[in-house]
């Protein structure tokens, strides 16, 4: 396949273009590029971290000046939060007609 029709271009390149131009978003392509740990390319230790913490405790307090340190990490801990299939109640599942 041709790189003039990967993913990359048809899909991520696009969708990234139009954030940056229509939205003002900075937008930055990191694939097998991405330097890991606190001062890092995105400040993520692993790439299990699919929340990005420098950026959201930041967007938080410009969005939120009288917001509190501990609300920060409440709310950081809240988006962090995974929940499984396998700690679902009963209540979670799916009923059957």
């Amino acid at each position: 396949m041709s790189y003039d029709y990967s993913e990359n271009i048809l899909v991520q390149q696009s969708a990234g273009d139009l954030l940056r131009e229509e939205l003002g978003w900075r937008v930055e392509f990191a694939y097998n590029t991405e330097v890991l740990g606190e001062n890092g390319t995105f400040g993520r230790k692993s790439y299990r971290e699919i929340l990005l913490v420098r950026y959201f405790r930041a967007a938080l307090k410009q969005l939120n000046p009288l917001i509190t340190e501990d609300q920060i990490s409440e709310a950081q801990k809240r988006m962090e939060h995974r929940p499984s299939t396998a700690s679902c109640s009963s209540k979670c599942r799916l009923s059957t007609l």
